[in-house]
């Protein structure tokens, strides 16, 4: 009692008049009574019991700001609305209310609204809502709650427990709660057991950027998208939730976003899935969602692509992120992009499970950065146990890619396919075990280059234990150190239109051999190698060079010998200590690898695709590349079924960085591939048009 008399005290000290308080029902029988006494400041207190019948349900505060607040709590203090066809529900704040209007301590209970808000409804109006039960609430829009037309209200420790969304006809939004066009303040929630028939289990918001903070989401339902939260339109801030349980019969068992961009931080999604896309998280539409320090774990796709993540469309950056046990019975056991873009740094990509691409699947994808990322045990049955690409060209900086598999298949850590061109930039492969490709598959007209990476221990029943080539696939290998593979070649083509350009590379301790089959003829030319390179420690993952200057009774081969026009920016012990000039392997000089300055251009060792800009495009883009030297060049463009659509270009340029404008008016949106020969090579990348 004496918590209520504080409260009272502290409601009182800001009026000019005395605030009193009104009892109910002992100075009036129903809470709606007792509220039409009440002036501003004043406290309307509510005993224990079950509250039903007129006055005691459809309660409007009438605008005044006064505390509405039950003695006993919420457990014991029940308004019960009748659950019937009635269309009655609790509240209906529709005044102007602000945070100085409270509700606080109430179960509210069998809520029926044939539109909006079966338990509470808001309707340009922003009461705070603190410590109250909603359960067994039905509404077309908003089961628990509904707020509309800028109701920024708090709500604060409520629950949401078996709360529905439900019409006869027609789409039925937000289980727990329902937000339009509102920024409410959510924190410390409980959404458990929530149905929608259509989207957002427990809230659905449109047009709007609510603050989700410390919530729990379990088990709730979406018979479409979104099982915990669906957003349309919205930028919701969710932070510290936990997402657990969930069910997306469509897409999306944790989160579903369309044209959104959530800001994710600090969140666990665990046991979540989709009958379609996205076990965890399902972004389309342009969506970009940011997120953070969260763990994404054991979710799944059963019908579709993405366990953990699904985003098409859309461009997502995740930063310092968990993906583990994640799977799909299709493609992306963490991740599924389809025509995405977006960043991933420093993430842990562990222990998923797909058909194609365990960890992560790009299709139709280029602008994708990775940076500093883990690939661990995940696997594939059968192709691209840690990644997989078709039509797609990302750019792996840093990353690791250990222990993964391809069971049945090729790339065991990197299966790229069908015009793809990714670039791997001081990355390891390292014990990955696969049919044919153990670190990776280059295969279907594809091509990929690899730049200062360590290729160790990796392992195919087949062929190629570190790179395999087939029906045209192309890789450029600079800088790289292939040693100590296992069980068959460390590069085989098995086609005669495939081909492996080495520059700077050290082949060594390879269980077939080192320099053979379509690389036999490198050995000894453009800076090539066979050298034990010394490894500090490689059995316990220590993959840096040895140098005696910095106390090992050796000195690396491979220290100071990459492409010297190219150059290292990290030179102490801890990188193998040598000359600014780049050496071999993903961990000896580290660091960022630029070109050597000539002559103010950058002059290059090889033919170079970069990304068109911009893509996708409207009408015109410009295809980019690099050249090393003058030279004959001829771009031809294709469409998704192979046709040629024409040749925007056809002659001599000089070398350095090139672009071919190229004018798509009067074709129509797609995606269209293009195809670069220039300095013997074949490059091949895609590019989307949209009108």
């Amino acid at each position: 009692m004496w918590k209520i008399w504080f409260i009272a005290l502290v409601w009182a000290v800001p009026c000019l008049v005395f605030a009193r308080i009104i009892n109910v029902p002992g100075q009036y029988t129903t809470i709606q009574a007792g509220i039409d006494a009440s002036i501003d400041g004043d406290t309307v207190l509510v005993q224990r019991g079950t509250y039903t019948g007129d006055g005691n349900r459809d309660i409007d505060f009438g605008g005044r700001h006064i505390l509405v607040i039950s003695e006993h709590g919420r457990d014991s203090t029940i308004i019960d609305c009748g659950g019937n066809p009635g269309q009655h529900r609790a509240f209906y704040f529709h005044n102007n209310e602000d945070s100085t209007s409270i509700l606080d301590g109430f179960t509210i209970r069998r809520g029926y609204e044939l539109l909006y808000g079966g338990g509470i409804s808001c309707v340009g109006a922003s009461p705070r809502i603190i410590n109250c039960s909603f359960t067994g609430n039905v509404a077309k829009f908003g089961g628990g709650v509904s707020l509309r037309s800028n109701s920024n209200a708090i709500l604060a420790n409520c629950t949401f427990w078996k709360d529905t969304a439900s019409a006869a006809n027609g789409p039925a939004h937000g289980g727990g709660i329902y937000c339009d066009s509102s920024s409410a303040q959510i924190s410390r929630c409980v959404f458990s057991y929530n149905l929608a028939r259509s989207d957002g289990g427990g809230i659905f918001c449109q047009r709007c950027s609510p603050s989700i903070q410390d919530c729990v989401f379990d088990y709730n339902l979406a018979q479409e998208w979104g099982g915990g939260i669906s957003c349309a339109s919205s930028s919701p801030s969710i932070t510290g939730c936990r997402f657990t349980g969930g069910r997306g019969v469509g897409d999306g068992g944790g989160i579903y976003c369309s044209h959104s961009s959530p800001s994710i931080n600090d969140c666990i999604f665990d046991t979540n899935y989709a009958d379609g896309e996205g076990g965890a998280l399902s972004c389309v539409y342009g969506s970009s969602p940011t997120i953070s320090n969260s763990s994404i774990w054991r979710n799944w796709s059963y019908g579709g692509m993405g366990g953990g993540i699904y985003c098409e469309n859309s461009s997502i950056a995740l930063d310092d992120c968990r993906l583990t046990r994640n799977g799909s019975q299709n493609r992306g056991g963490a991740i599924y992009f389809m025509n995405g873009s977006g960043t991933l740094d420093n993430c842990l990509i562990d222990s998923n499970a797909a058909v194609q691409g365990g960890g992560i699947s790009f299709i139709l994808t280029d602008s994708v950065v990775l940076t500093g990322c883990v690939f661990d045990h995940d696997s594939a049955d059968p192709d691209g146990g840690a990644v997989y690409l078709q039509y797609s060209s990302p750019l792996f900086s840093g990353c690791s890619f250990v222990n993964n598999v391809g069971n049945i298949g090729a790339g065991a850590g990197a299966e790229v396919e069908l015009y793809s061109s990714p670039v791997f930039r001081n990355c390891l492969f390292a014990w990955n075990t696969g049919l044919f490709g153990g670190a990776m598959a280059v295969i279907y007209g594809a091509s990929a280059i690899l730049i200062n990476c360590t290729i160790y221990g990796n392992s195919a029943t087949g062929d190629a234990s570190g790179i395999g080539l087939f029906e045209d696939g192309d890789v450029t290998v600079i800088n790289t150190i292939m040693a100590f593979n296992l069980n068959a070649s460390p590069i085989a083509c098995w086609d005669e239109n495939s081909q492996a350009t080495l520059s700077y590379c050290d082949i060594f301790g390879n269980a077939d051999g080192d320099w053979i089959g379509c690389i036999a003829g490198q050995y000894g030319i453009r800076g090539n190698i066979s050298s034990d390179p010394f490894f500090r420690n490689a059995s316990q993952n220590d993959f840096l060079l040895c140098s005696d200057s910095c106390g090992y009774p050796v000195n690396s081969p491979c220290i100071d010998a990459g492409d010297p026009t190219l150059l290292d920016s990290l030179l102490d012990c801890a990188w193998g200590l040598g000359t600014s000039r780049a050496d071999m392997g993903a961990y000896g000089g580290g660091g960022d690898i630029t070109a050597v300055d000539d002559q103010s251009e950058k002059i290059m060792t090889m033919t170079m695709l970069l990304p068109p800009y911009p893509n996708p495009f409207n009408a015109q883009t410009t295809i980019r590349f690099s050249l090393p030297e003058a030279g004959p060049v001829r771009l031809d463009i294709y469409d998704i079924l192979g046709r040629k659509i024409g040749t925007p270009y056809s002659g001599a340029l000089t070398a350095g960085e090139q672009g071919v404008v190229w004018n798509a008016a009067g074709l129509p949106s797609g995606v269209y591939l293009y195809r670069l020969d220039a300095d013997g090579r074949s490059l091949s990348g895609k590019m989307t048009l949209l009108k």
